[in-house]
């Protein structure tokens, strides 16, 4: 597997939104894409108020998201290419209608592991992840 410790790190990261309810389709704060950048960039996620906290204490709300100055950032900051965040984005937004999220969480899963060129075996762990209590 290509950069094993990168695709763990996403994993955990989407899991836990999704277990905790911080997952969320056409929003671009808390779809999947949101969630990584969130970890990435060392922001809290405030569910209430659709926002994150930025380590200075402001809240952050996203109504575009450019790849220039700091949507760049936010991007590099996740350690996928602005291509590879493409393909995660639109894997979890093909599936708009699943109303927690799953079915666009496993196509994110698929195409992370198209990216670091994992195993069956590594995607079907990763989807074991998904049970919720």
């Amino acid at each position: 597997m290509k950069n094993k410790e990168q695709f763990d790190n996403s994993i955990k990261v989407l899991v836990k939104a999704y277990l905790s309810d911080t997952l969320r389709h056409a929003n671009c704060m808390v779809c999947a894409v949101g969630n990584l950048v969130c970890a990435g960039m060392g922001y809290d996620m405030i569910p209430a108020v659709k926002g994150w906290e930025l380590p200075s204490g402001q809240l952050r709300y996203y109504a575009d998201w450019p790849y220039e100055g700091s949507g760049e950032q936010e991007i590099n900051s996740t350690g996928y290419t602005r291509e590879d965040i493409v393909l995660i984005e639109e894997a979890f937004e093909s599936k708009n209608g699943d109303q927690d999220g799953y079915k666009g969480l496993c196509a994110v899963f698929d195409v992370l592991v198209k990216i670091h060129q994992g195993s069956d075996k590594e995607l079907e762990l990763a989807k074991e992840q998904l049970v919720k209590a």
